[in-house]
């Protein structure tokens, strides 16, 4: 769709009703919101609001309820701005209105409800409310203040700071039937909650460290991503399923780059895109691999269309790493061999390596690569507890990987669950 042009910018970003992008003057703090739409042959564009007072934008959010939507932004000072807009009020340009009774640094549509997070506002009700502070409105509305609805409401989450400064809450977002709030000291699920005439959202605290910055967070209704403080990838789907994904000593050099660090989802495809406008991670249900696409958004319209927002490098040197194995036994076994059925064109060189730990709740480190001879196969020698097979390919252009096959020694026969064979194939 198009090149960044300064990282992240630009970026796409849609939602159940729409399709938004958000442009960068180079070089200036001044931004475009634009609404976007595709019928399928052309393009139409809409500019909602030409932004030059909200200094550099370093995350936003949109909460969309079709005629009506809410757009949240924090700046890297981390100062909060809130405009909203009513499509059936209003058809001129630049016709976002701002909104500070109260703003909020993050919103979200849940079932027809506004929910925002990291509230400020100097008005009643809202002027005792902090960054760790939610507001949620009336069910069918955008009705904040609790004195003119009794459904409206809010409250200060019960999130523990870990340091002297007070909690952020950095992105809320509909999972299920419940809320995701994601804190730089902690998450919390959020469940609706009706007492009497009135209506609160009971909190559940999810045993994860927060995060750095509402853009650490991507995902949809049923399945959201994100990386912890510790650099951490994890995954939480709605109803409660939580994985620990990993992959820490590839996202830490990602995110501490002095870039900001943008995960991206690709609905459907259960893909999440890392990156830093230096380099990408990308993880999916299958594993972790390098791109030479630099992505900043991603997503896939109704029809089908796969749009974003990227830059990208030369480098064109595939990267595969499995998930974490322990091929059918806890014990310590050897990692011998490992053999790769591929094809490539040109000329190239293949490296095959290894991430081993001998204990399950410690991280991987990684082992050394080894050229493969022209049989595809290279002696590793590397005795663990569990693996994670990586496999390199300086040139992927037309290449094809059909599977890897590990020769597997096992020393340690008190865990092994069934039969286990001498040689296990990967990703066939």
């Amino acid at each position: 769709m198009a090149n960044i042009t300064e990282w992240p910018w630009p970026r796409m970003f849609i939602t159940p009703y729409g399709l938004f992008a958000i442009m960068k003057v180079e070089e200036e703090t001044t931004y475009y919101i634009i609404e976007a739409n595709y019928d399928g042959a052309n393009w139409s564009w809409f500019l909602a609001a030409f932004l030059n007072n909200v200094g550099i934008i370093n995350y936003v959010d949109f909460a969309d309820f079709g005629p009506f939507y809410v757009l949240s932004i924090v700046n890297t000072l981390g100062q909060v701005y809130t405009y909203y807009r009513d499509t059936t009020a209003s058809t001129e340009t630049l016709c976002l209105v701002a909104q500070d009774a109260p703003a909020f640094g993050t919103a979200c549509n849940f079932r027809g409800q506004l929910i925002g997070g990291n509230i400020s506002s100097d008005d009643a009700p809202w002027d005792s409310l902090t960054s760790r502070s939610i507001v949620w409105s009336a069910i069918g509305n955008a009705e904040l203040d609790p004195g003119t609805n009794v459904m409206a409401g809010f409250s200060t989450l019960l999130l523990d700071s870990v340091s002297s400064e007070v909690p952020i809450i950095k992105r809320v977002m509909p999972l299920g039937r419940q809320v995701a709030v994601y804190s730089d000291s902690g998450v919390l699920m959020l469940s609706p909650s009706v007492q009497g005439p009135s209506y609160t959202l009971g909190q559940e605290l999810v045993q994860i460290a927060g995060v750095r910055s509402g853009n650490h967070i991507a995902g949809d209704r049923l399945v959201q991503g994100l990386i912890d403080l510790e650099n951490k990838f994890w995954v939480i789907e709605a109803g409660g399923k939580i994985g620990e994904i990993g992959y820490q000593e590839f996202i830490a050099p990602i995110v501490e780059h002095e870039n900001e660090t943008i995960v991206s989802y690709l609905e459907k495809d259960r893909t999440f895109y890392i990156s830093n406008g230096v380099d990408c991670l990308v993880i999916n249900q299958y594993g972790a691999y390098k791109c030479h696409q630099l992505v900043s958004s991603v997503l896939r319209t109704p029809s089908g269309m796969l749009l974003g927002t990227w830059d990208t490098t030369d480098d064109e040197t595939a990267y595969i790493s499995t998930d974490s194995m322990d091929f059918g036994s806890r014990g310590i076994k050897s990692l011998e061999s490992v053999t790769v059925d591929f094809t490539a064109d040109g000329d190239y060189l293949a490296y095959v390596g290894a991430d081993f730990k001998y204990d399950g709740r410690a991280n991987f480190v990684r082992f050394r690569d080894v050229l493969c001879n022209p049989e595809g196969e290279a002696g590793l020698h590397v005795a663990a507890a569990n693996f994670r097979l990586r496999f390199t390919l300086s040139d992927y252009t037309n290449a094809e990987l059909r599977y890897l096959l590990a020769n597997i020694k096992y020393s340690d026969q008190r865990y092994k669950r069934g039969t286990v064979p001498g040689q296990l194939e990967v990703g066939r």
